[in-house]
Order: structure tokens, then sequence, then C-alpha cells
């Protein structure tokens, strides 16, 4: 079955330029709409001369602790009634698993995929497909660690993607013909958050991953993506 094969009825893509743009836009929008707290004030003044016998205090840290990462489900990352104006109305969510399972929706022989969606300590991958269609687009969400972030960005250059930085934001993207239907890939690296949405086009890429990074920040109120 060749995962990237599209519906037989097609998907309209809008101009590659004009979608990059929006992928852009969308991050800086997001960066935007963050905000780090403010430090705490510097507290009392010092006494003039402190006991001998006091003990040191407890450090203060001005930044709140991040609680660990939280993945919504495939149905929130992507509503399915989105999936259907997306690609079809036929369209199903056809499977749901971890980071492990980011390879399986891609032909791109890229290790480093393999790689950091196997070290990945949490994530979510998902498949939505057309039943007896074989064409399926796919979304993987995923913590990612600095060492598996640089390899992945390099691998990911070096197999013909064009990225851009958008305040603390790496996207990578690549859409290209194939033997049998063309190909998109969206990766955004944000921290220690990997998102990267496959399928036909940018058309379809693009509004796939800029909805799972804005669920993402939503369920994950103390991190800063």
């Amino acid at each position: 079955m060749d995962v990237l094969q599209g519906p037989k009825t097609g998907v309209a893509s809008s101009p590659v330029r004009a979608i990059v743009a929006s992928a852009g836009a969308f991050l800086v929008a997001l960066s935007l709409a963050g905000c780090t707290p403010a430090s705490p004030d510097g507290g009392a003044p010092l006494p003039s001369q402190p006991p001998t016998t006091a003990e040191p205090g407890p450090t203060v840290s001005s930044e709140p602790e991040a609680d660990p990462l939280s993945l919504p489900e495939c149905d929130t990352l992507y509503p399915i009634a989105d999936a259907r104006a997306l690609w079809g109305a036929a369209t199903e969510l056809y499977f749901e698993g971890d980071g492990s399972d980011a390879a399986h929706f891609t032909a791109e022989p890229i290790a480093a995929i393999d790689t950091a969606g196997a070290n990945a300590t949490v994530g979510r991958t998902c498949f939505w497909g057309l039943p007896n269609s074989g064409a399926i687009f796919g979304l993987t969400v995923a913590d990612i660690a600095p060492t598996d972030a640089d390899l992945l960005s390099a691998a990911l250059m070096g197999a013909g993607y064009f990225s851009f930085e958008s305040r603390g934001a790496t996207s990578l993207m690549l859409e290209a013909d194939g033997p049998i239907e063309a190909s998109g890939r969206t990766h955004y690296l944000i921290d220690d958050l990997w998102v990267y949405a496959a399928g036909t086009s940018f058309s379809i890429t693009v509004p796939v991953a800029n909805s799972a990074l804005e669920q993402v920040r939503a369920a994950n109120l103390t991190r800063d993506y």
C-alpha cells in the first residue's frame, strides 16, 4: 500500500509560497501569544547583621517549574471533523500509537526520524485515511532530546528540506514529486517538542501540524511553546 497516495478525488493545493508563509505566520502568532511570568519582587531588605547561626534559606527560582509534557488524544490534536473537511467525507482515524510509530507513515529513508520517535518518552502518532483507497496522512507529536533534535535537523537539511526560524521555533519543510504521488512534510521543533505531519502536500501537512501545536500549547500552559 502506498501510504502517500492521495484521495482519488484529489485535494486542492494552495501555492507553496502562500502555505509556507502561513506556517511562519502561525508560529509567530503562537510565540507572541505566550509570555514568561514576571520575576518576583526582591522581597524584604536583608538584616544589617544576620545571626551567625542562621541556616541558608532555600533558593527561590524566578521561573515556574514546568509540568510533565501532556499530549492530547488524536481526536483533540486534529478533530475528525477537520480531517474530513480536509481529506474527504469518508475519512476515518485509522490508528493511534506512540512516538515509535512515526516512521510508519513516511516513505523517506531518514534514520533520524526513527531515532527521534524511538527515543521519545512521551509521544503520540495518528493516521487518518480513506477506507479502501490506500490514502493516508499522519501526525506525530513527541518530546525530543537536544541531541536528537540536532541530528534530525541535519538529516532533514541533507535530504533537501528548507528551514526557517521564527521566535524560537524551527520549521523544516519539503514538498516534492514522487513516483506515484507528490509528498509534503512539515516538522516543527520548539524546545523539547517535535511536531511532524506527513501527507501529499503542504495544504495537508501545515493545517494538521498547526492544529496539533495549538492543542499541545493549550494542554501545557506551564511550557513556553
